[in-house]
């Protein structure tokens, strides 16, 4: 298992038209949504020489310097000139209506689509991270540093992740949590014995304990 945590290209992240125009803003400071006025923020999880930026708790952009950013097609099929809910087959047929050409066109509906998709479980986690994110102008003593933290080397294998990794700036205690929603019987009721979130804990457990100088 690996833990790693390192990147190096801020110069040609920061040169990037989406960050600077984009996400940077909404990483520190945010925009303010919903009748709270809360501002909601873009959260930045750096891994291996690359960044995951997430929103609305979806995955909305990685960043990897040599290819740049990605983001999943669903949340990437956006239509641009259509004012209404409803798209005619004789505005494609006619031109009207086209795919975004590149993610700053679409940014504010590719951040749509990505909350669209979110689970519950993903949805509270960031209502956490827009709240405490260690990237924020103003921060907590208490930040989030990492979301969805796994131990595993390729990214393309089955894994666990942990939800939250948090750290107290006053005494320097990190803290690993695991999120689950009331409404996940599966993992929090059990007729006999002890529910499946006991072991998935205990197993991650064991998974910092192993990489605990790492962690460090």
């Amino acid at each position: 298992m690996s833990f790693f945590r390192k990147f190096s290209a801020i110069e040609a992240l920061k040169n990037e038209p989406l960050f600077a125009e984009h996400l940077f803003a909404d990483i520190v400071t945010g925009k303010q949504r919903g009748r709270q006025k809360e501002n909601r923020l873009v959260f930045p999880a750096v891994r291996d020489e690359r960044i995951d930026f997430y929103w609305g708790g979806g995955k909305l952009f990685a960043y990897k310097p040599k290819s740049g950013f990605e983001t999943h097609h669903k949340y990437a099929s956006v239509i641009v000139g259509n004012t209404g809910d409803y798209v005619s087959e004789s505005a494609l047929e006619n031109g009207g209506l086209r795919l975004i050409q590149n993610f700053c066109e679409g940014y504010e509906r590719i951040k749509e689509n990505c909350e669209r998709y979110s689970g519950l479980e993903a949805l509270g986690v960031s209502s956490l991270y827009e709240r405490f994110s260690c990237a924020k102008n103003e921060a907590s003593p208490v930040v989030i540093l990492d979301i969805e933290a796994s131990f595993a080397k390729d990214d393309s294998q089955e894994k666990d992740r942990i939800d939250i990794v948090s750290l107290d700036t006053e005494n320097g205690t990190i803290r690993f949590v695991e999120a689950k929603h009331y409404s996940n019987n599966a993992s929090l009721r059990t007729s006999s014995g002890k529910p499946a979130v006991y072991t998935q804990m205990k197993r991650y457990a064991e998974q910092i304990h192993q990489k605990s100088e790492a962690i460090l």
